[in-house]
């Protein structure tokens, strides 16, 4: 900027990018350049086009605005008198028929008309200068890029090896009741076997479900669905996944539901479950042989048209 300014004596060169405002043209000043014992302009953080009509419509014909200060429409003079500007060319700048924003090139010094060689050589210069600004963008862009494609990934491998973590509680569940119905005649043993392997499949297609939505996956995050269940009978499915591993170890489970408020609530049953099979997964892991494993729930009141559970493993 410093170069192409000095080669016609301007004094300053200023870059104005446009931009929306519910619909309404803006342009804003991006940068500014002016030349030693020049004051700096005051920065213009936006400006309504609708302010400079005559200015706007000359761009918009991606016309050179070649003028004195003074021979321009009022709303422009007095614009440009307040910056010290007697002289004035405007570059606009369009990229792929967009029109992008403009470059302005002032001279504060004498009152004068941009000769053609003069207007080339600064339309060439603010070509230049734009395909920089435009190139350090699309950089700019490609880093952001590629970071957003790392947080995926990253996303992704913190979210399957949660679900992986999941996936096996119930899956184990799964595979100890069938080898208990397999060694035993009782058909009751069986058919409750048969129960709880129906249980525990339900919960692992939920969370199968979870790993096959890959939106959720980019997102990182969980959705919550709320709807009316039989919470006794959910937090049931959830010890009947536990059996097994507990069974395995020899280990006691006790469960306190004193106060339980009702026998149905509104939430999201597989959140809720998930919550529960991890906390009593890691409690059968870390827990001895022989050792206990006891759930606690309580109703908290909280004075509020919601309710809230207190669960406590």
């Amino acid at each position: 900027m410093r170069m192409i300014g000095g080669a016609v004596g301007v004094d300053r060169m200023r870059i104005w990018r446009n931009f929306d405002k519910e619909g309404v043209p803006f342009t804003r000043e991006i940068y500014t350049l002016s030349r030693p014992g020049v004051p700096d302009a005051e920065y213009v953080p936006e400006t309504d086009y609708a302010e400079i009509p005559y200015w706007h419509g000359m761009l918009l014909k991606r016309k050179v605005l070649n003028a004195r200060a003074g021979s321009l429409p009022e709303e422009e003079r007095e614009m440009l008198a307040a910056q010290g500007v007697l002289s004035i060319l405007v570059v606009p700048v369009y990229m792929k028929d967009l029109f992008w924003g403009f470059i302005g090139f002032d001279d504060c010094t004498a009152g004068r008309i941009f000769s053609e060689a003069e207007e080339r050589v600064l339309e060439s210069g603010g070509h230049i200068i734009i395909s920089a600004l435009l190139r350090n963008e699309m950089t700019a862009s490609l880093i952001k890029a590629r970071e957003d494609a790392l947080k995926s990934a990253s996303a992704k491998s913190e979210f399957l090896s949660r679900m992986s973590h999941e996936i096996r509680t119930p899956m184990n569940a799964i595979i100890g009741m069938a080898a208990l119905a397999r060694k035993t005649r009782d058909l009751e043993r069986i058919r409750e076997c048969l129960i709880k392997v129906e249980s525990s499949s339900r919960q692992l297609l939920g969370i199968i479900n979870d790993v096959l939505d890959m939106s959720k996956i980019d997102a990182n995050k969980f959705e919550i669905h709320s709807h009316e269940f039989d919470f006794e009978k959910m937090l049931q499915n959830v010890f009947n996944v536990m059996q097994v591993r507990m069974e395995e170890k020899r280990q006691e489970f006790h469960y306190d539901f004193n106060s339980i408020f009702t026998r149905r609530i509104v939430g999201d049953e597989l959140r809720l479950s998930q919550v529960l099979l991890n906390l009593l997964s890691n409690a059968a892991k870390f827990t001895p042989e022989f050792g206990t494993v006891q759930v606690q729930v309580r109703h908290v009141d909280t004075g509020e048209p919601f309710s809230l559970l207190r669960i406590q493993v």
